[in-house]
């Protein structure tokens, strides 16, 4: 099962990621800070961790969010807070191209 996926406009960066079927959103975590994200499974042992790391450029942590759709996919909405409304080159710093 591949772990994300990523895409992006000049103002939001948008993620899907496949999680187990059934899967409730009180199972999912899900931390939106400024600078960094991380998406997991809570309970699965060990915890499985999607996506974890220093962002690529900074999020308005107000204006983002995350919802599952059919207990199957997570998708993640950063919403930029760069006003020059850069692309990013990666999701997350230290991964080109991921």
């Amino acid at each position: 099962m591949e772990k994300y996926s990523w895409g992006q406009s000049l103002q939001e960066v948008t993620i899907t990621a496949p999680v187990p079927a059934g899967t409730k959103s009180r199972q999912i975590t899900c931390e939106i800070k400024k600078k960094s994200l991380k998406l997991g499974l809570k309970g699965e042992q060990p915890a499985m961790i999607i996506i974890e790391g220093e962002l690529f450029g900074q999020v308005k942590v107000g204006e983002s969010f995350w919802h599952l759709e059919d207990q199957k996919t997570v998708s993640v909405l950063l919403t930029k807070s760069d006003e020059r409304r850069n692309w990013w080159k990666s999701l997350v710093k230290g991964r080109a191209g991921d």
